[in-house]
């Protein structure tokens, strides 16, 4: 019997980070594989952040204008240094071969950034290593993995080589790893984020008030159209992944109009999937604290628009709490009979769908438990509910 472990985005970040701080994993180059847009590279990114606040030191994107600022205050910083292997020469990773000024030898003239890694611990970024189509970029991507060194330059104690890419089923130019290079490297292959994990990502990276919660609302009902990788892909067509929605969600808040909603929905989700976005988008909903106040105005919605307002009456009730500081018991006071009343007009599914949408598990709790002691005819509905997310996460 063959099992196949796979990791998402957020055990991404807590390896990277757990690896470092050990003087034995942190030399190992760690390699992630998994379908496009799934958080690889962002998750990589965030852990550098993490371990450098651990030590105390800046974190700083590697930029040649900041070469002379990073070389010479090693002390500093923590360098990451973030390389498209797609976009590499072997030059970029070995070095650029001059005539040494003292004797009739030639020697390989360091890069900045791998000379910065020789005086900073940081973390060496090696993206889209399986995408690589050049031989000798292969070649000289072995000797970092192999040696920790770029050309004759040894990396900093201190530096962690991560990399990262798509199998060859997600991506026309991917290939098969060399066995020697697989067996150097610390690999794992990546799963798509649940929808509540990238709920709670998109939270913590732009707060309930920097992306549209109708998102949210619109993949709890069509949670296939997540990641929707065609079955027959050319190559041409976009489709949707986890980094595409989150584009979407970011830049909703700016359209205009619906031309314009449309537009952003297509620009990064393909037609098929942003047309049938842009459609769930146009009917209208009535806002959070209408429904609040009038629930009678919940029974004229249909399924799309109250997977909206799920959305929306979840946001509202997260940002009253952790964000503008009300009291729970307000808070819950002030929804009791909105939820009475779907509690008694529409199925425990609405009722549970719209306790699901809250992020913060602390808050969900504390409305559901209040709730529950006074609405008789949803409490045995929040109590499995409850049970639900202890045993499974909801």
């Amino acid at each position: 019997m063959s099992l196949e472990v796979k990791v998402r985005a957020k055990r991404i970040k807590e390896l990277v980070v757990k690896r470092y701080f050990n003087a034995v994993t942190r030399t190992r180059t760690m390699l992630f594989i998994g379908p496009p847009g799934t958080g690889k590279s962002a998750s990589v990114q965030e852990a550098a952040g993490e371990i450098a606040e651990r030590l105390g030191r800046e974190f700083v994107e590697y930029d040649e204008l900041r070469f002379d600022e990073i070389v010479e205050n090693p002390e500093k910083y923590f360098v990451f240094c973030d390389f498209r292997m797609t976009e590499c020469e072997p030059s970029d990773l070995l070095g650029i071969p001059r005539d040494h000024p003292k004797h009739f030898v030639t020697a390989y003239k360091p890069l900045g950034w791998a000379f910065a890694l020789s005086r900073c611990p940081g973390l060496l970024f090696l993206d889209e290593l399986p995408n690589v189509a050049r031989d000798d970029v292969f070649a000289a991507a072995y000797k970092i993995v192999y040696d920790r060194r770029a050309g004759f330059v040894r990396f900093h104690d201190g530096v962690m080589i991560v990399s990262a890419g798509n199998p060859p089923e997600y991506s026309s130019i991917a290939r098969d790893l060399p066995d020697p290079l697989k067996d150097r490297c610390f690999i794992l292959y990546v799963d798509i984020p649940t929808l509540e994990e990238w709920q709670e990502w998109m939270n913590g990276k732009y707060g309930t008030e920097g992306w549209d919660f109708r998102v949210f609302g619109y993949l709890k009902k069509c949670p296939s159209d997540f990641f929707a990788y065609p079955k027959n892909y050319t190559g041409r067509e976009k489709f949707p992944t986890p980094r595409a929605w989150t584009r979407v969600a970011t830049e909703l808040p700016l359209a205009e109009n619906e031309a314009e909603m449309t537009e952003i929905a297509v620009g990064w989700l393909g037609e098929e999937y942003g047309l049938k976005f842009a459609t769930f988008l146009r009917k209208e909903v009535p806002e959070p604290e209408k429904l609040l106040k009038n629930p009678g105005l919940w029974d004229k919605l249909d399924l799309d628009q109250k997977y909206a307002a799920a959305a929306l009456v979840a946001q509202y009730l997260q940002r009253q709490v952790k964000e503008k500081g009300r009291r729970a018991d307000l808070v819950t006071r002030e929804a009791k009979n909105f939820f009475a009343h779907v509690a008694r007009n529409d199925t425990r599914d609405h009722v549970i769908l719209l306790l699901v949408m809250i992020p913060d598990d602390q808050v969900k709790i504390t409305i559901a438990s209040r709730l529950a002691a006074q609405i008789p005819e949803i409490k045995e509905t929040i109590r499995e509910l409850l049970q639900l997310r202890a045993k499974y996460g909801v």
